[in-house]
């Protein structure tokens, strides 16, 4: 099954208008699914979430229904129409992860419960080594790019 299997599964419920499942990486081994959803009308987020992780029991494994839910008023849209998906929210991680939680924006600072998880050591040695490597000038023109 893909995440688009489980959008699907979501969109099927009447009081859905829009969905977006994503992946989000929360450390070695630590992933979750994330289920952002619009409502249509006035419809009771609780009770539409409720509903919505009932529906998906009986459809869905375990390992493929998410574990935080997200209502969002409109899913954010970059200039061209399509999904900004940089723009949604991070949910804050919470044991279980598995009820509405308040969303902190991408990047945000590391003294928050949730933050863009550090670079490996490696990576910011990788980094080091080629930001080295590509500020040596070239060797057969003193100061500067071959010319040739």
């Amino acid at each position: 099954m893909e995440l688009g299997e489980v959008q699907h599964a979501i969109l099927a419920c009447p009081q859905v208008k829009d969905a977006v499942v994503r992946t989000l990486d929360f450390g070695v081994g630590e992933r979750s699914l994330v289920a952002y959803v619009t409502l249509r009308g006035d419809n009771e987020p609780d009770a539409t979430l409720s509903y919505i992780k009932e529906n998906l029991a009986g459809r869905l494994p375990d390992y493929l229904r998410p574990s935080a839910y997200m209502v969002l008023p409109a899913m954010p849209l970059t200039a061209n129409g399509k999904l900004d998906s940089a723009a949604l929210p991070l949910p804050q991680r919470s044991s279980g992860m598995a009820d509405v939680s308040p969303a902190l924006p991408y990047g945000t600072p590391s003294g928050c419960d949730l933050a863009r998880p550090p670079r490996p050591r490696r990576h910011q040695r990788a980094g080091q080594l080629l930001r080295t490597v590509w500020a040596f000038p070239n060797r057969d023109t003193p100061g500067g790019p071959d010319p040739r």
